[in-house]
């Protein structure tokens, strides 16, 4: 009865087997044109997804089976595996575009299991005369710590005897695995213990020590076998002796290997008989035989038909000349007991009973025939392998993807797990012959042949034209791998018929012959344009794509280019070429003494016409004139022809002073020197215009193209002073000159007016830090910019001190410069005297209220800039600092003063203790250099620009929260509530909403007593000061006691 893995086993192949028939049966299906791919997965995935061309077919190889699924609409395939994916590679099979075989790509998962090395051991193997001898695997180094030294030796290790018996020891592989750290004994040496000879299974077993490299030797014959231990010491050695040496039986000497030498022997007693070993059997090919020993007087039957009976020594053989089939079954028979076994004779492919129904061929990729029943075979293939089993009538079936080449070699697995291989095919390649690709390039056909991997292929076409001649031509496709140079067919005519007979050169020939009428390109008919056109109109074959590529002119120093036009003919057979940027600058023009390049092309197809056409000449000459400044000499000029000459006229005012005459030949920027000789400027030799004519090469000629020259010059520009805060900006400069200006980011524009006077409104006030750049230009556009920076502050009031005598102007300067104003009283100007700080000036006599004062700011020029009036009424009164605070707590002191006016705080005992100097703000925030002592009072002054001051007083409160208190640790049977936080302040206990409230003593200890309180709830405490300044709130949970 079949397992359950033998059954999904089975189901996998036949539904692969099955996937690749359909996929095989159903050639004309749509084929990839984009190769399919495999998402990224893991090792713990059952699912693996991909994408490929909607509906097309994916083979994808996967632990020896060839799964395959189908794209969906959106190109989306899936494949479910019976377990996960692992570790195992994921092979993804590429089909070219006639769904053929190309290419397999291979896939590892994105989270590879990391490989687990085995720990290497180290082992006590003995001891020579002078040293421990230690051993471990052979990619390792063992390191030993013994009486204070490190020995390090790699895969065995003599360390120094000493007095002591133990070591400490470790190993490390090559790719850095490391043991634990052991105690290692050399009191007890390591042993050999082999087992007696097993018939059974043929070898001897044992036990030794890990990786232990032991020698087995027959010395009376002298052969030997090494054998090496595995990491658990164990032993195995495969031993089949010969029939003589099973009679008589054989000791076999054993030997490790290292600078200590173990031995031990390994007993191969006589052969007897037994119920574990009924038998003992070799097959003796040379002989075709089978040999053994066995009970005497036993029947031995082979495949169940009796081939010998043993003699009295047990001894039997059977002959096995006439047998194809390599596996047999053998039966011993003796006291009415049986035993059986399969026995297998050495492989022979060439007479291995095998059969195919039909050759393995591109069209046919079919494994399929008849061999012996129920074995299992491998089948190699492309790299990847494949199991295959035959079933009870010996039938055996597997299919692959489509392929012309390569190779399948087929192997038949033994008793023993081996494969051996016992045929191989090449595939034929006997795909169809395709017809080849054909294209145009011009009326030139191109063949290629389109299959890859043929041999020679011959071929002749036939071409017959309208008029009924005809033309023939022979060509070879050479045997190649990938695509081929095309074979050119020349002459070709719109509407030639053709027949193409195609022959290949191997024994069995394939040939294929094609028919068809040929229709090359044909030119376009572009319809009229003018120089500066950016589409172009015309007729041509309908769905075809047209490139034009135009000779242009520049208004620049390089001497031309193209500027290339594209687009599709639609139905009608119209097209509309556009360029790729539109350009209506009118700086470039065609160039209608060039060469137009024209490529016509069918989409979908490597057809392609190329061809150029000369541009015809059928309008004048455009000349253009740049710029020129009175700085230069000599005057350029462009045209959008290739000009044969040019005329150039030079003139002073009205008055012609020279006519000078061009040949030309070049195309491009033309220019001549006014005075070649002693390089003299148009500005030095007063040269005003210049005017240009050109003639082309068809003799037409242009009209005179006049232009002036341009002063460089700069017009006079003066710009005013500033002053902080200020929103308008002056400058003067020549009547209706166009005048820029750029503070900061923001950018001025502004024309003067017929004076000469610029006038700029600003979007905000100018700063200390602005930047005034004003700028102007000459004809020639060359900018002249000149720098200023604001000055002073504007005055924004003026107070009058009957008391001091003295004027104070109020502005953000405090050093006011008299000498930029004119100060009048009542009418007449008077000269301010003084140090003038803080913009203070002392009157020349002693003035009574009412009087008028006039403050008029002045132009570096002179000329009036602003003017300040006022009627003086009364004295300035000094008031007094309002909404006065002070804070223990953070020593800030804050009010509200009059402007410009210096505040300074004192103590009790007259020391300062902040000062601040105010400016238009009238709040101020000062901070004490020192504590400010609680209860104690400080005094406010306030003292304006003229010395006067006013006195408040204010009283040091007490804001500073007490010290947050602590609190005991509070259980359910706790009765009271202790801490510690600022003395003599009430602490605040809440419990369940309810306040409890006790007094710190002078040390700030407290004590509150209550009854036991609920486990679980909680306990908020706070404390208070006599200036009800409130503490942080501690929260304690009641615990459970």
């Amino acid at each position: 009865m079949e397992s359950k893995g033998e059954k999904e086993l089975k189901q996998t192949i036949v539904g692969y087997v099955l996937g690749v028939l359909l996929c095989f049966l159903l050639p004309g299906m749509v084929l990839a044109t984009e190769h399919p791919t495999l998402l990224p997965y893991k090792v713990e995935d059952q699912i693996l997804k991909g994408k490929a061309e909607a509906k097309t077919t994916v083979h994808v190889h996967v632990d020896d089976i060839l799964y395959t699924s189908q794209a969906d609409e959106s190109g989306s395939f899936s494949i479910k595996l019976p377990q996960p994916v692992g570790m195992k590679s994921v092979h993804l099979y590429i089909l070219d575009i006639d769904g053929y075989k190309e290419n397999q790509i291979s896939y590892e998962p994105t989270n590879p299991t990391p490989t687990v090395e085995p720990l290497p051991s180290v082992t006590y193997v003995g001891q020579t005369e002078n040293s421990f001898y230690l051993m471990t695997s052979p990619d390792a180094t063992i390191y030993a710590s013994y009486e204070g030294d490190i020995y390090t030796g790699r895969h065995q290790l003599l360390v120094p005897k000493g007095v002591t018996s133990e070591m400490r020891v470790y190993a490390k592989t090559d790719q850095g695995a490391k043991s634990e750290t052991t105690l290692l004994s050399t009191k007890v040496p390591a042993k050999i213990a082999i087992e007696p000879y097993a018939f059974e299974t043929k070898q001897f077993v044992g036990k030794a020590w890990p990786y232990a490299v032991l020698t087995f030797k027959d010395e009376e014959t002298g052969a030997a076998w090494t054998v090496v231990a595995d990491p658990k010491g164990n032993v195995a050695f495969p031993y089949t002796p010969t029939l003589e040496t099973v009679k008589t039986g054989r000791t076999l000497q054993v030997v490790s290997a290292g600078s200590v030498s173990t031995k031990t022997t390994a007993i191969l007693s006589a052969y007897q008989p037994s119920p574990s070993a009924a038998y003992y059997l070799l097959v003796e090919a040379p002989q075709n035989q089978i040999a053994g020993l066995t009970y005497p007087n036993s029947q031995v039957l082979l495949d169940d038909t009796i081939c010998a009976t043993s003699d009295a020594t047990g001894y039997f053989q059977c002959d096995v000349t006439e047998m194809q089939e390599p596996v047999h079954e053998v039966t011993f028979k003796h006291d009415e007991q049986s035993r059986s076994t399969f026995v297998e004779l050495p492989a022979r492919p060439e007479s291995f009973p095998l059969t195919l129904d039909q050759p393995i061929s591109s069209e046919h990729p079919v494994l399929s025939g008849k061999t012996i029943p129920k074995r299992d075979f491998r089948v190699e293939y492309d790299g990847l392998r494949f199991p295959l089993t035959s079933d009870e009538n010996g039938q055996f079936h597997m299919a692959f993807p489509r392929q012309y080449k390569g190779e399948i070699r087929l192997s038949v697995r033994s008793l023993d797990g081996t494969f051996y291989e016992v045929r191989s095919w090449t595939v034929k390649d006997r795909r169809p012959l395709a017809k080849p690709a054909m294209s145009f390039n011009g009326n030139t056909l191109e063949l290629t042949n389109p299959l890859k991997g043929l041999p020679d292929v011959t071929g002749k076409i036939i071409i017959e034209h309208a008029d009924g001649s005809f033309d023939a031509q022979t060509f070879l496709f050479p045997k190649r791998d990938t695509e081929g140079q095309p074979v050119q067919i020349t002459g070709i005519q719109e509407g030639d018929r053709y027949t193409l007979t195609l022959v290949t050169d191997e024994q069995d020939v394939r040939k294929a012959t094609f028919e068809g009428v040929l229709h090359p390109l044909t030119e376009m008919n572009l319809d009229s344009f003018g120089p500066y056109d950016q589409t172009l109109t015309g007729k041509g074959e309908p769905g075809t794509r047209i490139r034009l590529e135009m000779p242009i002119a520049y208004d620049a120093y390089n001497s031309g280019g193209y500027t290339i036009f594209e687009g599709t003919v639609s139905k009608d057979g119209k097209f509309l070429l556009k360029t790729a940027s539109i350009d209506t600058s009118k700086t470039r023009s065609i160039d209608y003494s060039g060469w137009m390049r024209i490529s016509i092309t069918r989409p979908g197809t490597k057809d392609i016409l190329k061809y150029n056409r000369q541009l015809t000449d059928e309008t004048v000459p455009a000349i253009r004139i740049p710029k020129i400044s009175d700085s230069k000499r000599e005057v350029l000029f462009k045209s959008d022809d290739l000009l044969k000459s040019a005329d150039v006229r030079y003139y002073k005012g009205e008055t012609l002073v020279k006519t000078v005459k061009l040949d030309l030949s070049r195309f491009g920027f033309y220019r001549h020197t006014w005075d070649s000789q002693t390089s003299r400027t148009f500005k030095q030799d007063g040269i005003t215009r210049i005017e240009v004519r050109g003639t082309n090469r068809s003799d037409m000629t242009s009209d005179w193209v006049s232009t002036s020259i341009l002063s460089t010059t700069y017009p006079p520009l003066t710009v005013y002073e500033m002053r902080f805060g200020e929103t308008v900006l002056q400058a003067k400069t020549a009547p209706r000159k166009k005048v820029q200006a750029v503070i900061g980011e923001q950018k001025y524009e502004a024309i003067a007016d017929t004076k000469g006077l610029v006038t700029m409104r600003l979007k905000r006030a100018l700063t200390q830090q602005d930047i005034v750049r004003v700028t102007i230009r000459n004809e020639a556009g060359t900018a002249k910019t000149t720098e200023k920076r604001p000055v002073d502050y504007p005055v924004q009031d003026i107070h009058w001190s009957e008391k001091k005598n003295k004027i104070w102007f109020v502005t953000q300067d405090t050093h006011l410069r008299p000498s930029r104003y004119t100060f009048k009283i009542n009418g007449k100007e008077v000269k301010l005297a003084g140090t003038r700080p803080r913009s203070v000036f002392t009157l020349p006599k002693k003035m009574k209220a009412p009087f008028q004062v006039e403050l008029t700011l002045r132009n570096s020029d002179g000329t009036a800039r602003a003017t300040l009036k006022k009627t003086i009424r009364s004295t300035y009164q000094n008031q007094k600092v309002t909404k006065l605070t002070a804070s223990a707590k953070t020593r800030l002191i804050k009010g509200i003063a009059q402007p410009y006016h210096a505040v300074e705080a004192y103590d009790d005992n007259d020391m300062n203790l902040a000062g601040v100097d105010l400016y238009q703000d009238q709040q101020f925030s000062m901070k004490a250099y020192r504590a400010l002592r609680i209860g104690k009072t400080i005094t406010i002054h306030s003292r304006d620009p003229f010395g006067q001051r006013s006195i408040v007083s204010l009283k040091i409160k007490d804001d500073i929260a007490p010290k947050t208190p602590t609190v005991s640790r509070v259980t359910s049977k706790s009765t009271r509530i202790t801490g510690k936080t600022e003395a003599k302040a009430n602490v605040v206990v809440t419990y369940k909403k309810k306040a409890y409230r006790t007094q710190a003593d002078a040390k700030g200890n407290y004590l509150l007593r209550i009854n036991a309180w609920k486990a679980g709830e909680t306990v908020s405490i706070y404390a208070e000061d006599a200036s009800k300044n409130r503490s942080a709130t501690v929260i304690t949970k009641i615990v459970k006691s």
